[in-house]
């Protein structure tokens, strides 16, 4: 009698201890994955696959799930979304073994990367899910969760222009649950801190500068409290582009380049061509002509790039559509196939059902054609802005070496550029060549030093030329002369 409760005993344990030492070896081999990823990001991959198939083998489930979503992280982070949503769908058929939040971190995975592809209305399906499970959950662990999917909402309802009015409503939401949680939580500064931006940007795309640069201003309160660099690439990208308006052409220099060093130490590349261009701009502004040749030629690339790699997004996602839609319609063919046995009547109502499938699959395909066909027509008038801008920036260099030589040549190419605005002076006032000149100046914005050493004349010379140029044209005074003649 004892030697059997003995031995049913250790059949009870051995399972438990089975299950620690799948626990174990699995972690071992996941640490292995993260603290390469500081490192090197192909090499953690590769270590966090070896973890996935150690998993699978071993059927130990939670760490199929853990590996999975840091893969699904891994791709997101590289911008590669289809290959994520794969990974998320993969992970999606062990939902039922997930736990606590496990779940709402799957369903915000997959929401990510639908929104980055242009699947909106799929996003704010899965995001509703996310939803459901957040507020399932019970305690402190549930505000950051529901805040986090309340402003994933607002991006997804953002990116649309017919419900952005929505977008602030739900980042509100999250902003309100990330300020109830604890002082002591030290992801606190942490999510409020991303949400505050991410209000920031929205107001900065809405062409709403005074609220974009409060909230700015109250996100870099909790900048110096942060433990990663979760927000702060737009963080600093939102007060470049506000130092560039206000004309610190310097400061949004070094803003723009802190964006781009967290970019590329996080091995980042949606980010880097906006970065790139930005800075391209600035380069511009500041007459370095190295600078700005380099980052104009980075920003073609990666827009190459990128154009490049969502357009094989939207085809591995439109086959995944594809392919869940055909599971969805096999799937129920052999429910109806085994129905068909039982009654004829459920036989028409299958045949009904399969012929509805049928022309919804129709219906699909046609829509995967005519998004090719807009990819098509995309890429070409993106051929032809390139054709345009080479132009434009070919002869802008033309136009800058004329003045400097004080060619009279410079009026002529002058006008090539920009025939509506030289039209339409002509029309408004007949105009001297000089002040013609002058005009042309200002409109590429010249400063008075400038135009002083260009027209071999003296800064107060200028001065009074702009003086009789604004009572010419009866610009207000408390109207900025650049800003006028660039609306003219």
């Amino acid at each position: 009698m004892k030697y059997s409760l003995f031995f049913l005993g250790l059949l009870g344990i051995l399972p438990l201890v089975y299950s620690q030492s799948k626990q174990a070896e699995f972690d071992s081999l996941f640490q292995k994955a993260i603290r390469l990823d500081a490192i090197a990001s192909p090499q953690a991959f590769t270590a966090a696959i070896k973890a996935i198939t150690y998993a699978e083998q071993t059927a130990y489930n939670p760490g199929i799930l853990k590996g999975t979503l840091w893969i699904c992280e891994h791709y997101i982070r590289n911008g590669n979304d289809a290959q994520a949503l794969l990974f998320a769908a993969k992970a999606e058929k062990k939902e039922p073994f997930l736990k606590g939040d496990g779940s709402v971190k799957l369903k915000r995975i997959k929401a990510r990367s639908l929104i980055r592809m242009g699947f909106y209305e799929e996003a704010d399906k899965t995001l509703q899910e996310a939803l459901t499970y957040a507020l399932k959950l019970k305690g402190d662990k549930n505000i950051p969760l529901l805040g986090a999917v309340y402003t994933d909402m607002g991006t997804n309802y953002a990116e649309r222009n017919v419900t952005s009015h929505l977008a602030i409503e739900y980042y509100q939401k999250g902003l309100q649950l990330f300020q109830k949680m604890k002082d002591s939580d030290p992801l606190k500064p942490q999510y409020t801190f991303w949400v505050l931006v991410k209000i920031a940007s929205f107001y900065r795309k809405q062409r709403h500068p005074a609220k974009a640069r409060q909230y700015l201003k109250t996100a870099a309160l909790y900048s110096g409290q942060l433990k990663n660099n979760l927000g702060k690439t737009d963080f600093y990208y939102n007060k470049g582009i506000e130092s560039n308006t206000e004309g610190k052409i310097d400061e949004a220099k070094q803003y723009f380049q802190k964006a781009l060093d967290i970019v590329k130490r996080e091995r980042k590349i949606t980010c880097k061509k906006e970065l790139y261009y930005e800075l391209f701009r600035v380069c511009q502004n500041l007459k370095k002509t190295d600078s700005c040749r380099y980052y104009r030629q980075q920003y073609i690339l990666y827009s190459d790039s990128l154009h490049q790699m969502y357009r094989k997004d939207a085809s591995v996602a439109l086959r995944f559509f594809e392919k869940e839609k055909q599971q969805e319609i096999r799937e129920r063919s052999l429910v109806y196939f085994l129905i068909l046995l039982l009654c004829i009547l459920i036989i028409l109502v299958g045949t009904t059902k399969l012929f509805r499938d049928h022309k919804k699959f129709i219906i699909l395909l046609e829509e995967k054609i005519a998004i090719e066909g807009r990819l098509q027509k995309n890429e070409s008038n993106l051929n032809q802005i390139k054709k345009k801008n080479n132009l434009e920036v070919g002869t802008t260099v033309t136009l800058r070496r004329l003045v400097k030589e004080g060619n009279p040549a410079f009026l002529i190419e002058f006008k090539k550029l920009y025939p509506d605005f030289y039209d339409r002076l002509l029309v408004y006032n007949s105009e001297t060549g000089n002040d013609m000149k002058f005009c042309a100046l200002i409109r590429l914005n010249y400063t008075t030093i400038q135009m002083a050493e260009y027209t071999k004349s003296t800064i107060r010379a200028v001065e009074s030329r702009k003086y009789r140029l604004r009572k010419k044209f009866n610009i207000p005074k408390d109207k900025n002369i650049y800003e006028w003649f660039q609306e003219f």
